[in-house]
């Protein structure tokens, strides 16, 4: 039985000292998969980086992330793509939300990050489909899904990515991933 699980953070890396601070999983534990992704970003533009935690396998493999406020990192708020959406377009076992590409910057221009995710379990268009999602900070209470129509089964949309101004315009763009696109074994 799984009893906890943790992301270590290291504070001030490369310096000369440096605090080494440990997040525990927040009850209730379950298909413990927390720290499956992780990465900075200030969620709610008070000028201190926060920490983003997924959980592939939380609710039965739904998925769900965390945000931990710093400096402290203490009391992570909960949030999970299936609380967001109507009955019935909610993740399902074996989603795994959070499995996918997990990175925060400011996609809006309004101050606090955003978090650019994605579901590689997702079969909504085909087993193993994927998905990929940006939810709107500070609250991350509203997102809009990233999709291709020419996907289908197997591929694991949303795997990868990356956030990066790709055409110079002072706009950051959303790359996201499909590994196994146009694979013949799959």
């Amino acid at each position: 039985m799984i009893t906890s699980s943790l992301v270590l953070a290291v504070l001030g890396f490369g310096e000369v000292s440096y605090e080494e601070t440990a997040i525990l999983h927040p009850p209730p534990l379950d298909w413990v998969d927390f720290g499956r992704r992780v990465c900075f970003a200030d969620a709610d533009g008070d000028g201190a980086q926060d920490l983003f935690v997924s959980d592939s396998f939380h609710g039965n493999g739904k998925g769900a992330g965390w945000v931990f406020r710093g400096p402290s990192f203490e009391n992570g708020k909960f949030f999970t793509i299936p609380t967001l959406v109507e009955e019935g377009q909610g993740f399902v076992t074996g989603d795994q939300f959070g499995s996918g590409v997990w990175e925060a910057a400011d996609l809006n221009g309004d101050g606090f990050a955003d978090l650019f995710a994605g579901a590689i379990g997702s079969g909504e268009f085909g087993f193993f489909h994927g998905r990929a999602f940006v939810l709107w900070g500070p609250e991350f209470d509203t997102y809009v899904e990233l999709q291709h129509p020419g996907i289908t089964n197997g591929v694991h949309f949303g795997q990868y990515g990356d956030i990066a101004d790709v055409t110079g315009d002072g706009v950051l763009d959303v790359l996201v991933g499909a590994p196994l696109f146009g694979n013949p074994e799959k």
